[in-house]
């Protein structure tokens, strides 16, 4: 399993379609959010 996700969050959602996947792109997506870039759009 990758620790890593693109910026571009065009991952297949046929295999990411994990709770903790999801959980960890809404932190990485609140995280930017934080730092005032939304990348993850």
């Amino acid at each position: 399993m990758k620790s890593y996700y693109p910026t571009g969050a065009h991952v297949n959602f046929g295999a990411y379609t994990d709770v903790f996947v999801r959980s960890k792109i809404i932190l990485i997506m609140s995280y930017e959010l934080r730092l005032g870039r939304v990348t993850a759009f």
